[in-house]
C-alpha cells in the first residue's frame, strides 16, 4: 500500500483519515466535498514527494486557508475550486517553495489575492477563473490595488465567468 501515487478522496470526511500518512510516496491528492476544517493541513504538509494538491466542492470548510513556513516543500500544483466558505488564503514565506502553477475557480468569498503569493519564487503560472467581481477588480492591470502582488508572476491569466477569452494576460514574459 505505501507505493500508492495518487489517491481520490469524494465526499464528508471532516478530518482527514490517520492513515493517509502511510503513504509517503503519495504524489497526487484529489479531496472533493470533503468538509475539512482548520487543521486539515497539517497532517498534509510534510508528505515527501506529494507535488499535486486539488481542493474541490466544499473540501475545505474553513474562512482561512494558511500554507506554513516550510510546509507542502515538494508541492508544483495547486488548485482551489469551489470552497465556498474560503474567504482569505495565507501563504507564509517559505512555504510552498516548489510551487509551479496556482489555480483559483470559483471561490465566491475569496476577494483579495492570496498573501504571501509574492514569495513563491518558482511560481510559473497562475489561473483565476470565474472569481467574485471585486477579486478581478483588485488584481486588474490598470489599477487594481493587488495587481502588484501577481505582476511578476511569469504567466498570469483571468477569466470571468462564461468568458471565452481571458479578460486579462500579463506576466513578466508578457512585457
Amino acid at each position: 500500500m505505501s507505493t500508492l501515487k495518487k489517491l481520490v478522496l469524494r465526499g464528508t470526511l471532516t478530518r482527514l483519515p490517520n492513515w493517509i500518512s502511510q503513504f509517503p510516496n503519495l504524489v497526487q491528492l484529489y479531496l472533493s466535498g470533503s468538509r475539512l476544517t482548520n487543521d486539515a493541513l497539517k497532517s498534509l504538509k510534510n508528505m515527501p514527494r506529494l507535488m499535486l494538491l486539488f481542493l474541490s466542492d466544499n473540501a475545505y470548510e474553513g474562512e482561512t486557508l494558511n500554507f506554513q513556513s516550510g510546509g507542502f516543500q515538494k508541492l508544483k500544483t495547486l488548485l482551489l475550486k469551489s470552497l465556498n466558505k474560503l474567504e482569505s488564503i495565507l501563504i507564509d514565506r517559505g512555504a510552498l517553495c516548489s510551487l509551479e502553477l496556482f489555480s483559483l475557480r470559483e471561490l465566491s468569498q475569496l476577494k483579495t489575492v492570496p498573501s504571501g503569493i509574492q514569495h513563491l519564487e518558482k511560481l510559473k503560472d497562475l489561473y483565476i477563473e470565474d472569481m467574485p467581481t471585486e477579486f478581478e477588480q483588485r488584481t486588474a492591470p490598470d489599477g487594481g490595488e493587488d495587481h502588484w502582488i501577481i505582476q511578476d508572476v511569469p504567466h498570469v491569466r483571468i477569466w470571468s465567468e462564461d468568458a471565452e477569452e481571458p479578460l486579462h494576460m500579463f506576466g513578466r514574459s508578457h512585457h
